[in-house]
């Protein structure tokens, strides 16, 4: 197993490369690290591992802003075979299923996880008191 040193030309902490280890290993990875870090770098280590191996990924980001940017940059990187699901546009390119990589708005995806159900509201009714 190579150990890498930098990714997209940027120098590797250590918990980056043993997370980039991991990755090439086969293993699933959790990096927990402050803002600015560099767990992004990791995450785009992953996704360009996925696309080499031609599996399916699902980029989500919590808020729109966010989604929109990531959109635009992983498009400038791998074109159209990325989709957008956002939920707001009506010519939305992610709602494919065979795009091999989706960026999604969180609510977006945990919308097709929960199956909403009716509201059920029980109602007892009190024995009446006596005084």
């Amino acid at each position: 197993m190579s150990t890498a040193t930098s990714f997209r030309g940027k120098r590797l902490y250590s918990f980056q490369q043993r997370a980039i280890e991991a990755i090439d290993a086969g293993r699933s990875v959790i990096v927990a690290a402050p803002t600015g870090a560099g767990k992004t770098l990791v995450a785009d280590y992953a996704i360009e591992h996925a696309f080499m191996d031609g599996r399916r990924i699902i980029y989500t980001a919590p808020i729109k802003a966010l989604s929109n940017q990531k959109f635009r940059d992983f498009t400038a990187r791998h074109g159209e075979r990325v989709g957008a699901a956002r939920g707001d546009e009506a010519a939305e390119r992610g709602a494919r299923q065979r795009d091999p990589f989706e960026v999604k708005h969180s609510s977006t995806l945990l919308r097709g996880w929960v199956e909403p159900k009716p509201l059920q509201v029980a109602c007892q009714r009190s024995p009446p008191r006596t005084w």
